[in-house]
């Protein structure tokens, strides 16, 4: 009798469990996917208390009717906006109008106007509501005074504080689209879910704020706006933000406060399928995306962050609409919002789960499995929970040792080894993708949409990845000894746990989950032992000691490596080398026994499937009208004439487009610019030009300001005088503006800037040198009305101040183009405009 791990087993079994080890990611893959994927859509008839996804569907569909794109300030986002007010005063609430204007470091000054209506706490005697109606101002300040003060003194004499929940989105999309999914689809949520709570009149314990912001494509403008100047914001005690990067995919709460534990507990019981991580919180904070959620948890907000990043292709295109957008998903993320609302309102006291009022709550390690519950362990256990994986592993490897079938020695073979077998899947598939970048010539692989779509470069990076240790694994496995090879996988995930738990506990479960599957099954593996001569017993144990791991890997990087497709594009197709070539680590033990016959059929399979796969990616086609490639186009007068601009993001050239299109010869100019091709014949445009009139010019008498205007401030004593200019800045066309843009060029220095009473920061050298020394703010959500600006100016030289005006789409005469323009290029971001430039000297 021999101990099963050192033994050389024998056994048809065991001979093949190399194979099933590897088919198990294969068998697990349709039930991962589908357990975390997203919700089945109740029907529009479902009960009135539930979240239908048909339901908000018709909300959608409703408020996006004959819309387009609607960025900030725009006539699309006006209709949206009175929209959304009608709805909520159908459904009984009262809504309100924020509106102020905000200005950002960026150097933008945007006027936004939010939306909100309350459902007050039912726990306590509300106030009888009247007739909803609508109230604007032009400040934010002193538009929701009355409502916010009252409702304020009536917390402050309750003793609630800081109660009220606050369910966030924002009604503007980019100028590329109608942003359906970004983020049509949280207003659609919010407004079904509102409707579902008025119908279940259930008691609440707390006020519920709905809350529609505007200009968080322009920089989270519309929260921090709340955050400055709502009255609300002081009563907020928790933040629930829905969020788009895509059309389709499960809704995943990606995000959360940093002391969540509260949270996350509130979360896995409420939530019917939940789908988050702690990874996606870690991974997303060190990223240049914002959402409007950001804000508040920098100001130390509790809260959730929801999102789905299916279809992400799509994102900030004209693809982003109503056709391409999934009622799963938008069931998935009401329904999961919903839940937690209903949670929260139940709650007796918020400060139980938040850690506000000195109860402290601990920051958590979590992790969803398939969609059906979330483990969860405290950020500070994590190290012990790491030792406590690694005791097992040390316990089986102390007593294979004692029984001769291990020596310790061996780790010193079997370690370099194991890092081979791992590094070379990740080298195979990076060769692999440098390799389709030269032979496609596409600059941006990552935009291979549709090739991305067919799935083919998943399965490439697989079969890739498996092909090192189908070729090598034998040999690599005799030579290092199966169980020192499971014993390097073994110590690698205990202590990549524990050092991950040390610095980043936030991602250490990736490591900690895996060890401990295989802990379990050493375990099992070591007490097992021969009993006879057929070796039956010995392959099962082999297998068993693999087989959990696998598993385990499938499990949670199945939907992590869909979930960095999705969001990289071809680049994150990469992360499949990451679990493939963990798996191979995990097999190789099992391949010293392997068959060469059955080896010999396994590399050819995966060979051939490789090698198709490969030649697939070269000449399938990467977009298609469904996922298509980015495409600007644009048309700018500069005063004297007008020319088409387009951008094409390195993926098609101008000249083709041009030829296409009928307009003449074929030349194509470099502008240096955003839109990096001109036209060579010129535009058939003659816009009535913006207009940027001189109010008021004077000197000012250094050290006697009057204090009269926000600049006053910047007045100091000193030897240059200064010049104040008031200048009114007239949008001219009469088009859809989408902003204007002032660019100052001279020597005089620009000592302060105020655009509508708003005070804008003065750019920074470094922004300065990125314009070409060119000094540039913008206005943004005026739309046509005429807004004054003034400037503080150092001393009396002049200044020439460009002033460019922005409109959504391209002018009549721009049909040709858009005709011209392939089927699978889109518009993408701020999409196509038209620009109107006019020069002054001041």
């Amino acid at each position: 009798m021999s101990d099963t791990i050192g033994a050389r087993p024998r056994g048809r079994w065991n001979r093949r469990g190399w194979l099933l080890a590897l088919f198990v990611p294969a068998l697990l893959w349709p039930i991962v996917v589908e357990r975390t994927g997203p919700s089945d859509p109740l029907p529009v008839d479902a009960p009135a208390t539930s979240f239908s996804g048909y339901r908000a569907r018709a909300e959608l569909e409703s408020l996006l009717d004959g819309v387009g794109p609607h960025p900030t300030g725009t006539a699309g986002a006006a209709l949206v906006r009175g929209r959304i007010v009608d709805r909520l005063a159908e459904l009984g609430l009262e809504p309100h109008i924020q509106d102020t204007w905000v200005a950002s470091n960026s150097g933008w000054a945007t006027r936004v106007r939010n939306v909100w209506a309350s459902l007050p706490a039912t726990a306590v005697p509300a106030a009888t509501t009247t007739a909803a109606t609508t109230t604007t101002t032009t400040t934010a300040a002193t538009a929701d005074t009355a409502a916010g003060v009252s409702a304020a003194t009536a917390r402050e004499a309750s003793g609630a504080g800081r109660d009220t929940i606050l369910l966030l989105c924002h009604y503007d999309s980019v100028g590329a689209g109608p942003g359906a999914g970004d983020d049509g689809s949280g207003v659609a949520c919010l407004l079904e879910v509102a409707r579902a709570m008025r119908a279940a009149q259930t008691p609440r314990a707390r006020e519920l704020l709905f809350f529609f912001d505007e200009g968080e494509e322009d920089g989270l403008l519309g929260a921090h706006a709340f955050l400055a100047e709502h009255p609300a914001a002081s009563s907020v005690g928790l933040v629930i933000n829905l969020e788009a990067r895509g059309t389709d995919g499960p809704s995943v709460m990606f995000e959360t406060s940093r002391d969540n534990g509260g949270l996350v507990d509130l979360y896995a019981r409420q939530v019917p399928r939940p789908f988050a991580t702690s990874l996606t919180g870690e991974a997303y904070r060190r990223m240049p995306n914002s959402t409007d959620m950001r804000l508040f948890l920098d100001r130390g907000y509790p809260g959730y962050n929801f999102a789905f990043i299916g279809g992400g292709r799509r994102y900030h295109t004209d693809r982003d609409d109503l056709a391409h957008l999934s009622t799963a998903t938008l069931q998935h993320q009401g329904e999961s919002v919903l839940a937690l609302a209903n949670g929260l309102l139940a709650l007796p006291e918020l400060a139980s789960i938040t850690g506000a009022e000195g109860r402290e709550q601990s920051p958590v390690v979590y992790t969803s499995i398939m969609g059906s519950f979330i483990l969860a362990w405290p950020e500070s256990s994590a190290p012990y929970l790491a030792l406590l994986a690694l005791l097992p592993i040390v316990i089986i490897l102390r007593r294979a040792g004692r029984q001769g079938v291990f020596r310790w020695r061996q780790l010193l073979l079997a370690a370099p080894v194991g890092l081979f077998i791992f590094v070379l899947p990740l080298l195979v598939g990076f060769g692999l993708y440098r390799a389709l970048l030269l032979l496609t010539g596409l600059p941006i692989i990552a935009s291979a949409h549709e090739m991305l779509g067919s799935g083919v470069p998943r399965i490439l990076f697989l079969t890739a990845a498996i092909l090192p240790l189908l070729a090598w694994g034998p040999f690599l496995a005799r030579l290092a000894r199966p169980l020192a090879l499971w014993a390097t996988l073994a110590l690698s995930l205990a202590l990549c746990a524990l050092v991950s738990g040390i610095f980043l506990p936030a991602i250490s479960h990736m490591c900690f989950l895996p060890a401990c599957a295989l802990a379990a099954s050493g375990l099992f593996m070591g007490t097992r032992r021969e009993d006879g001569s057929n070796g039956q017993s010995i392959a099962v144990i082999g297998a068993v000691g693999v087989l959990p791991v696998v598993a385990m890997l499938s499990v949670l990087w199945i939907p992590t490596s869909l979930a960095l497709e999705e969001a990289l594009g071809f680049v994150g197709g990469l992360a499949w080398t990451v679990p493939a070539a963990l798996v191979s680590l995990a097999v190789a033990p099992l391949m010293a026994q392997a068959r060469s016959g059955a080896l010999a059929a396994a590399r050819f399979s995966a060979s051939l499937l490789a090698a198709l796969a490969f030649l697939a990616a070269v000449r399938l086609p990467h977009f298609s009208a469904d996922n298509p490639a980015p495409l600007n186009l644009a048309c700018q007068h500069d005063g004297e004439q007008a020319h088409w601009l387009i951008r094409d993001y390195g993926l098609e050239p101008a000249a083709p487009l041009q030829r296409a299109a009928g307009l003449g010869p074929d030349e194509v100019w470099p502008t240096g610019g955003s839109f990096p091709w001109r036209l060579g014949k010129e535009a058939s445009w003659s816009p009535s030009l913006p207009r940027l009139e001189l109010l008021s010019e004077e000197m000012l008498d250094l050290g006697s300001a009057s204090g009269t205007t926000p600049l006053a401030d910047e007045v100091t004593a000193g030897a240059t005088p200064q010049r104040r200019i008031r200048l009114l800045a007239t949008p001219g066309t009469g088009g859809d503006v989408t902003d204007l843009r002032l660019v100052l060029e001279g020597e005089t220095p620009l000592l302060a800037i105020t655009v509508a009473g708003v005070e804008i920061p003065v750019n920074r050298p470094g922004r300065r040198r990125r314009n070409g020394g060119q000094q540039v703010y913008g206005i943004r959500g005026n739309g046509a009305e005429a807004v004054e600006v003034e400037l503080l100016l150092e001393g009396s030289g002049e200044v020439s101040i460009g002033l460019a005006e922005r409109i959504l789409g391209l002018p009549p005469a721009g049909a040709a183009l858009l005709k011209a323009r392939a089927l699978d290029r889109a518009p993408i971001q701020g999409g196509d405009r038209s620009i109107a430039v006019v020069n002054v000297t001041i």
